[in-house]
């Protein structure tokens, strides 16, 4: 008998030392730049366009930040968010030149990184894609170009003092998204 309590002492020893706890976290994963561009051409004239999807690289800066908020926020904006969009956004545009440099984005506070996730979650990407493709198309049948379109969208906080969208220079236009971005806005922008 007591050999069989020893044999099942044992074996219990043995299956608690063998499960582990497993613990599942929700780990969001890192975004590339080719998970963020949407590119399309213009079904009468080939003209080339790519919406930039800036507002997805926003997760990898919070997480950064959380996981070390002794870090600048700014570098840490400019390294996770400006710096795998900045050939589609920023490089070589004109009155981005001219002002000295100056992005039309900078990190969020952390009062507006609340209301910026909040906008973040709301974003459909499929109908805003639809939506800045029928701008775009309708933009270029009154002002055609030949030159490649970027439109880089970023998440915003609703400031009646911020503008909804601003040209970096030939082909490269900065949206910012708000929560009642809709197809009348882009029209109207």
């Amino acid at each position: 008998m007591q050999k069989l309590s020893v044999l099942f002492v044992v074996l219990i020893i043995l299956l608690l030392v063998s499960c582990e706890q497993e613990e599942v976290v929700k780990e969001e994963k890192e975004i590339n730049t080719e998970d963020i561009k949407y590119s399309f051409k213009h079904p009468e004239t080939g003209q080339e366009y790519n919406v930039v999807h800036a507002y997805k690289l926003y997760n990898n800066y919070v997480k950064k930040i959380k996981d070390n908020p002794s870090n600048p926020k700014e570098q840490v904006f400019e390294e996770e968010v400006i710096k795998p969009i900045f050939d589609s956004c920023y490089k070589d545009a004109e009155f981005f030149e001219r002002i000295g440099k100056i992005y039309s984005v900078q990190a969020p506070s952390e009062e507006d990184l609340n209301e910026i996730k909040a906008t973040m979650e709301k974003i459909d990407e499929d109908k805003l894609n639809d939506t800045v493709v029928d701008a775009l198309i309708e933009a270029s049948n009154y002002i055609p170009s030949e030159m490649e379109t970027n439109v880089c969208i970023y998440p915003s906080k609703v400031s009646p003092n911020s503008p909804l969208m601003m040209t970096e220079g030939s082909g490269k236009i900065s949206a910012f998204y708000i929560n009642f971005m809709k197809k009348l806005y882009l029209k109207l922008a």
